[in-house]
C-alpha cells in the first residue's frame, strides 16, 4: 500500500467519523429528552433540528501508515476528543446507550483509541510540573518564595487527578494544559477584582480574544464546528486536551468550576425553567443545564434589585429599550395566559439582554461601571458563554471546550457581582 493509499484511508475514517457524529449527537438529543422528563427537559425543543452533515474531506496528512498518522493532526485530535465525550455523555445517560454504539462504530472506535493514548502519570513526569511552571513563570516578577507556593499548587492539582490524563504521545502537553487551567484558577479567585485589566489580558490569552465574536446557530449546534470557532477565536487546545473524566477533574482541583449549580435566586425563575434533579446522571448536558439556569437566575435577580434601588420597581420603562421592553410584557402575558405566577418583568429577559442592560450608556455610567468596571471586559465574557448556551437550549452534546468558558466566565461574573453586593447590602 502506498503512502497516498495511508492518506486516503485515513481521511476517509475521519469523515466517516464526523459524519457519525453528526448522528450521533441528533439521535442523542431525542433519547435524552425521552428519558428524562423532567421540567427542564420539557422546556427545550422536543425534536433538535439535524446537525448540518459534515462531508468535506480532510487535507493535510502526511503519514506512511494510518496508526500513527491517526492522532498528529490537530483537526483529527479535535474530533476524536468530542467523539469520545459524546460517549461518554450517551453511556452516563444509560446503559443502552451501548446498543447505540454499534450503530456508530467508527465514532466508538475512535473514541476508544482517543482514550487509549492517555495515562496515569509516573512520579518522574511529576517532577516535570515544576520544571514547567518554571519555564512559564521564570519571567514573571514573582518572588522566590510565591513561585515556589504557585509550583506547589501546580503539582497539587496535578496529583489529585485520578483519571490518566498523560498524553503518552505528548507528556510536555498535558502538563502545561494542567499549568494553564491551575493559572486560570487563581487568576479568577485571588486578582483584585475579576475585570480588572491584567486579569482581562491573561484570560484574553488563553481564552482567546471574543471582542468581536460572531458565527451562526447552525455552525453553534454541532460539537466540532463549535470547537473549530472556539480555536480559532484563540482558545488555548492544551486547555481542553484531556478525556473527559480527566478535565473534569482538573476544572474541579484547579478551582474554576463555580459553586452555583444548585443555587437558584427564588423567585427569578420560571417554572418551564426549572431543573431537576439530583437523580439525573452528571453529564456535562446535565451541568451545563443546572449552571446556566442558576447563573441566569442570579444575574437577573441582581439586575433587578440594584436598577430598582436605583430607578424604582419600574426602572425598565425609562432604562430599557421599548422594542425589549414589549418584547418582556408578551411573553410575560403568554406566560400568565397559561397559567404561569407572574414573576419580575426580567425574567422574560432572553440571555443576550443581560448584556445589553449592562453596557447601555447610562445604565453602565450610573450603575454598572462601578459593579464591573471595564465595559469591553464583560461584554466580551458574556459573548463567551452565548455560543455553549445554544447547544445547551438545544439539548445537544456539551463538550469540554464549552464548559471551560461556562465555568471560567459565570465564576468571573458572580464574583463582580457578589462582591459588589456585600458593599451594598444587596442580599
Amino acid at each position: 500500500m502506498t503512502d497516498e493509499d495511508d492518506k486516503t484511508n485515513i481521511t476517509q475514517k475521519l469523515v466517516m467519523s464526523k459524519f457519525d457524529l453528526g448522528h450521533i449527537t441528533n439521535d442523542f438529543s431525542a433519547m435524552q429528552v425521552a428519558m428524562f422528563d423532567s421540567p427542564a427537559m420539557r422546556a427545550i425543543e422536543e425534536e433538535s433540528k439535524r446537525l448540518q452533515k459534515i462531508t468535506d474531506s480532510i487535507t493535510g496528512m502526511y503519514s506512511s501508515t494510518a496508526t500513527s498518522a491517526l492522532f498528529q493532526g490537530s483537526e483529527i485530535l479535535r474530533v476524536s476528543r468530542i467523539a469520545e465525550e459524546a460517549m461518554a455523555n450517551m453511556h452516563g445517560i444509560s446503559s443502552a446507550a451501548a446498543a447505540m454504539a454499534i450503530n456508530f462504530p467508527a465514532v466508538d472506535s475512535l473514541a476508544s483509541q482517543y482514550a487509549e493514548l492517555f495515562r496515569n502519570p509516573y512520579h518522574s513526569e511529576l517532577d516535570k510540573v515544576a520544571e514547567t511552571a518554571r519555564q512559564a513563570l521564570g519571567t514573571s516578577n514573582l518572588t522566590s518564595a510565591k513561585f515556589q507556593i504557585q509550583c506547589d499548587e501546580i503539582r497539587k492539582v496535578a496529583e489529585s487527578i485520578h483519571s490518566p490524563w498523560i498524553n503518552s504521545q505528548n507528556v510536555l502537553a498535558s502538563i502545561q494544559g494542567i499549568e494553564g487551567l491551575s493559572s486560570i484558577g487563581k487568576v479568577l479567585r485571588e486578582s483584585i477584582h475579576p475585570f480588572e485589566k491584567s486579569t482581562t489580558h491573561f484570560l484574553r490569552d488563553q481564552l482567546g480574544d471574543w471582542r468581536w465574536a460572531s458565527a451562526s446557530t447552525s455552525a453553534l449546534l454541532d460539537p466540532i464546528q463549535r470547537s473549530e470557532f472556539y480555536v480559532d477565536k484563540g482558545l488555548n487546545p492544551l486547555l481542553i486536551n484531556y478525556p473527559s473524566d480527566a478535565f473534569d477533574e482538573a476544572i474541579s482541583a484547579t478551582g474554576i468550576r463555580p459553586e452555583i449549580r444548585e443555587s437558584f435566586a427564588p423567585g427569578y425563575q420560571r417554572p418551564s425553567e426549572t431543573v431537576t434533579s439530583d437523580d439525573e446522571p452528571a453529564t456535562h448536558m446535565v451541568e451545563a443545564f443546572k449552571t446556566i439556569y442558576a447563573f441566569e437566575s442570579r444575574i437577573r435577580r441582581f439586575i433587578n434589585e440594584i436598577m430598582s434601588e436605583k430607578y424604582g420597581p419600574n426602572w425598565a420603562r425609562h432604562r430599557v429599550h421599548g422594542d425589549l421592553k414589549r418584547e418582556w410584557e408578551e411573553k410575560r402575558n403568554k406566560a400568565l395566559e397559561s397559567g404561569e405566577p407572574e414573576h419580575p418583568l426580567i425574567c422574560y429577559a432572553d440571555f443576550t439582554h443581560y448584556e445589553t442592560i449592562i453596557v447601555r450608556k447610562d445604565n453602565w455610567e450610573e450603575v454598572f461601571k462601578a459593579v464591573f468596571r471595564n465595559k469591553e471586559s464583560v461584554a466580551e465574557s458574556f459573548r463567551r458563554l452565548y455560543p455553549m448556551r445554544i447547544p445547551t437550549m438545544h439539548s445537544r452534546i456539551i463538550v469540554s471546550d464549552d464548559m471551560l468558558y461556562l465555568f471560567a466566565e459565570t465564576r468571573r461574573l458572580l464574583r463582580a457581582m457578589e462582591a459588589y453586593s456585600k458593599i451594598r447590602h444587596i442580599n
